[in-house]
């Protein structure tokens, strides 16, 4: 279902018997198991929200559970449309979204901090973008602890892709980039709701909501 935490994960036995495993959980997509301890891990696809503009899954709030006996512990969160999931023999996790993408979990992802958080991201920070609405552009910020390679894609609602205004390594610190409102072809888009989706190296994604109103 797509209401917060009513998701469900049963266990069937070889005899058929049903039973239930794991309530609480959000939009599970998919579930695989970790071949070290054979401990359950499980994909949620994110939130949904009637109040969002437009209503929909929430951008950012995927997860990746590992469900222990009576715990739950978090491998990785702030995560976008995951699609589905696998776990190799070294219990490494990777994750394929619905933009295309395939993602190894490393470590576990804090997602957003605050614009007023004080001292440096702990990994990546991803701000709103501003003026949000916005007619004719808009800025991006964003911060990075460590130098690496960057890619901040814009995207429709649709998963499809509308323009790349980074992809490059680049050095620890804050970055701006602006949107204009055009895509690759240089083609001004239409009025609506897109995301904008920052890519750290190979694992770490983000991904925020804005509105053009032209």
């Amino acid at each position: 279902p797509f209401v917060d935490s009513l998701a469900r994960v049963y266990e069937v036995d070889l005899a058929g018997n049903v039973a239930l495993f794991k309530e609480g959980l959000t939009t599970v997509t998919d579930i695989a198991i970790d071949p070290r301890d054979g401990n359950l891990v499980v994909a949620q696809f994110g939130r949904f929200s009637l109040q969002s503009t437009p209503p929909g899954f929430v951008p950012g709030t995927g997860s990746v559970l590992k469900l222990r006996e009576g715990t739950i512990d978090t491998l990785a969160q702030g995560l976008s449309l995951i699609s589905a999931m696998q776990v190799n023999a070294a219990g490494e996790v990777f994750v394929s979204s619905l933009f295309g993408d395939i993602l190894k979990i490393e470590s576990v992802i804090t997602g957003v901090e605050s614009p007023e958080a004080t001292g440096g991201p702990e990994t990546f920070t991803l701000w709103q973008n501003y003026p949000n609405p916005f007619n004719p552009e808009t800025k991006i910020r964003y911060a990075l602890q460590t130098p690496g390679r960057i890619v901040l894609k814009i995207y429709n609602m649709l998963g499809q892709e509308v323009r790349t205004l980074v992809d490059k390594i680049e050095p620890a610190g804050v970055h701006e980039s602006v949107w204009d409102g055009r895509g690759n072809d240089g083609l001004a888009v239409p009025s609506g709701v897109y995301l904008y989706r920052l890519q750290v190296g190979e694992t770490l994604v983000q991904t925020r909501k804005m509105i053009l109103m032209q």
